[in-house]
């Protein structure tokens, strides 16, 4: 029996759909097929007018609420793709999970929503026209999203260290900012990036490994010798100014660590310009200075921006600037499966009451309460008030660093809120707000 959850994406858009049939992935076996589709594209009559918001279909093999939560973390990886692709953060803010019944009906079993603020951003235009700015166009998105998925599924794959260089690399793109902000927010994964890939590869220190006893031995024997000599006696201060040029003699200099890892990695670069982004980032680190010129500073954030983006698709083996050549080639095959259709309610603001239960997570304490949940995909919040039985518990779950599971039962099923905090209490009257992370609401029929 097949399952299928579909997926609001935030800051995506398309023209055409997209279908990556079959997704082979070790580490998500159940996952099936994943369609990026226009929102509001009907199955039987489908015309590109122009580019809209994305929706996301993950086909699943088997049923179970579990493969909702399977298929929330399949398209968390696929969004760190999406992301890199478009650059731009893409996320997804709701997500709904249907089974398919024996008669061929599809059941909505389950639903998901994620407090997710998420800066919109329009694709740039230019005469009417898209301006693709990303490392991917449209209809190489299966071939770059399976490259991705393998890359990911690689337990030797340093999935954090992409993921941390990513986001921080997208947090630099917005415009809006100084240049040496923009700047500096791009310098320091890229720096990150060189300096753990130098520590995993002895041969780029000077002097071994770092902490190296080779390194450590010839130090004390060259600390003794600054000290004791008659020149350096004479002049105070010397000695120290001399140990700490020592100490750096350690490590290569960034420049030349910079220089072996884009080599290493095949990333065309001019050395001149890596020597220039290094005396930039010691004028604003050390000495918080600011360029002369915003030229000078603009320029080489943008060739800091080719050479990160690059990097991090030679780690997904996609080689970007090769692939953008490529011509047209119609991204899907027709036909597309019915569920496709599957349009669930799509309003800004969402609410349900009923009476639950709220417990600390060690469960320690417990309030049964009544009330109301509001959501959006900038705001969860619960107005809530305990029974008279329960009241005094409430103030005992309230604190900073305090976190909470709610339970509540609605007409149509069970709302659970995850990551929930109380903010603010009411005493004696029991009342209490309490603002979380997630909201999922699971069917009275589920069992």
């Amino acid at each position: 029996m097949t399952s299928v959850t579909r997926f609001d994406l935030l800051n995506f858009w398309l023209r055409e759909p997209i279908d990556v049939n079959p997704v082979n992935v070790a580490a998500f076996p159940t996952v099936k097929r994943l369609i990026l589709i226009p929102r509001d594209t009907q199955v039987q009559a489908y015309t590109p007018p122009g580019e809209k918001p994305g929706v996301a279909f993950v086909e699943l093999d088997g049923t179970g609420n579990e493969l909702h939560e399977t298929a929330e973390s399949f398209m968390e990886w696929v969004c760190w793709l999406l992301s890199l692709a478009e650059l731009r953060h893409v996320h997804y803010w709701g997500s709904y999970f249907y089974e398919r019944r024996p008669t061929d009906a599809w059941q909505r079993r389950s639903s998901s929503w994620a407090l997710t603020i998420v800066k919109g951003e329009m694709p740039t235009v230019l005469g009417g026209r898209r301006i693709h700015e990303g490392t991917a166009t449209y209809w190489q998105i299966p071939r770059f999203i399976s490259k991705g998925l393998a890359k990911f599924s690689d337990p030797n794959f340093a999935t954090s260290d992409f993921l941390l260089t990513l986001h921080l690399f997208l947090d630099s793109l917005p415009h809006g900012q100084l240049g040496e902000f923009r700047f500096v927010k791009k310098w320091i994964p890229f720096e990150k990036l060189v300096n753990e890939h130098s520590e995993a590869d002895g041969s780029i220190y000077v002097f071994g490994k770092k902490d190296s006893q080779e390194f450590s031995s010839l130090r004390e024997k060259l600390a003794i010798m600054i000290k004791e000599d008659p020149i350096v006696a004479t002049h105070a201060g010397a000695a120290e100014a001399l140990l700490r040029q020592l100490s750096a003699l350690e490590r290569a200099p960034i420049k030349i660590l910079a220089g072996k890892f884009l080599n290493r990695w095949g990333v065309p670069h001019d050395q001149e310009d890596i020597d220039d982004m290094v005396r930039m980032r010691n004028r604003i680190f050390h000495y918080a200075e600011t360029s002369a010129t915003a030229k000078n500073v603009r320029e080489l954030s943008d060739q800091l921006d080719k050479i990160l983006k690059v990097v991090l698709c030679r780690y997904l083996e996609w080689d970007c600037q090769r692939e953008l050549e490529e011509r047209y080639s119609r991204p899907w095959n027709e036909p597309l499966p019915a569920y496709v259709n599957l349009t669930p309610n799509l309003e800004n603001e969402f609410a349900a009451e009923g009476l639950g239960i709220m417990e600390a997570e060690d469960g320690s304490l417990s309030a049964e309460c009544h009330g109301t949940v509001r959501w959006n995909r900038e705001r969860i919040e619960a107005t809530l008030r305990a029974t008279e039985r329960d009241r005094w518990n409430v103030p005992g779950l309230f604190g900073k660093n305090k976190h909470v599971k709610l339970s509540l039962a609605t007409d149509d099923g069970i709302l659970y809120l995850h990551g929930a905090k109380v903010m603010h209490i009411e005493m004696p009257a029991g009342r209490f707000k309490i603002v979380a992370v997630r909201v999922r609401h699971q069917k009275v029929d589920e069992a």
